[in-house]
């Protein structure tokens, strides 16, 4: 596999080893990230009489098992292939909104 210079990092040229590190530095960064920025709100954006009404909260134990599961099921390969064929040739009867229901 041949691979260029970006910036100091190597990246690979095929398509598919660009999508499977792509994909890797995806991972990463939301494994990095910190989700309960999601849920910040500006106050300063707010009106007096709602930042006095205002409760921050930020994502329940159920919306982070969601956000885990969604990451782990990311990473299946053969389920996302089988979805990109779907869609493919689903594409011609339907919109992609349709198909992703």
């Amino acid at each position: 596999m041949t691979s260029s210079s970006t910036n100091g990092f190597y990246r690979p040229r095929s398509a598919l080893a660009r999508a499977i590190y792509e994909k890797h530095r995806n991972d990463m960064h939301l494994e990095e990230l910190d989700k309960n920025e999601w849920y910040q709100v500006n106050s300063s954006l707010l009106t007096v009489e709602l930042k006095e009404k205002f409760v921050q909260l930020g994502p329940d134990e159920e919306t982070k098992e969601f956000l885990s599961a969604s990451i782990d099921k990311s990473s299946w390969v053969w389920t996302q292939i089988w979805y990109l064929l779907a869609k493919a040739v689903l594409r011609r009867f339907w919109s992609v909104t349709d198909i992703n229901g």
